[in-house]
């Protein structure tokens, strides 16, 4: 008849008596009384340890399984070619703010360029203008000065403004030349005719007071000397 590695009280009972002989009690059952387990024997404390190890490894298994889904499609040899220009420029990083700082520097001197180059077209213009209709050659600058308060040179040369005329349209240059013509007379060459002559024959105008052309504020306050030649201007 087989044995049983463990007995209950009454199997034990049943057990002939010289088998009796092999079982010891403990914990309350009658368990078999060897040195050494038999062959292919399994306690159920290791079997319940390989069933936790199992569970264990299962769930790791899984979670492996989920993580290894995120990299589904990527080629190992892709990623490190990559990785090594991502350590590239990271290496080069630190020259960027030096180059940024030299592009700023460029684009300043470019605007200011094109900032003295529209400058440049504005007198240009506005003196031309203003010779044309018989303005005096030493009030040119004083009057480009007074335009520039209007007046915004394009790169192209031509003339904008935000100011309108009585009837809204933009003023021209032409327009506010034929104002300042009416209201700063003493700016334009009297014109020829009829009249007592002038004292001076000599076609040189008297010594006097001078002002220079690069102080506009004293430029308009002697400018009626100025157009009358009792003031000299250097």
């Amino acid at each position: 008849m087989p044995v049983k590695p463990t007995l209950s009280e009454q199997e034990f009972r049943e057990l002939p008596k010289p088998l009796q002989l092999l079982y010891v009690e403990r914990g309350g059952q009658h368990v078999i009384d060897l040195e050494t387990a038999p062959p292919g024997y399994v306690p159920s404390s290791k079997l319940d340890e390989f069933r936790e190890s199992n569970r264990s490894l299962n769930s790791a298994k899984s979670e492996l399984e989920e993580k290894l889904k995120a990299f589904e499609g990527i080629d190992p040899a892709a990623y490190q070619r990559l990785k090594t220009r991502l350590t590239e420029l990271e290496a080069q990083a630190g020259t960027v703010p030096e180059t940024t700082a030299k592009l700023t520097e460029v684009e300043a001197q470019l605007v200011a360029e094109r900032e003295a180059h529209r400058a440049t077209r504005l007198q240009a213009s506005v003196a031309a203008a203003f010779m044309a209709m018989g303005g005096e050659p030493r009030a040119a600058d004083f009057v480009t000065q007074l335009a520039g308060k209007i007046f915004t040179a394009n790169d192209d040369g031509t003339l904008t403004t935000t100011a309108r005329d009585a009837e809204g349209a933009p003023v021209t240059l032409e327009g506010w030349l034929g104002q300042q013509q009416k209201e700063r007379a003493f700016l334009f060459k009297p014109s020829k005719g009829g009249g007592a002559a002038h004292a001076n024959t000599g076609g040189q105008p008297p010594a006097g007071p001078t002002v220079s052309k690069h102080d506009p504020l004293e430029f308009g306050k002697n400018i009626e000397g100025i157009a009358a030649g009792r003031v000299q201007v250097n």
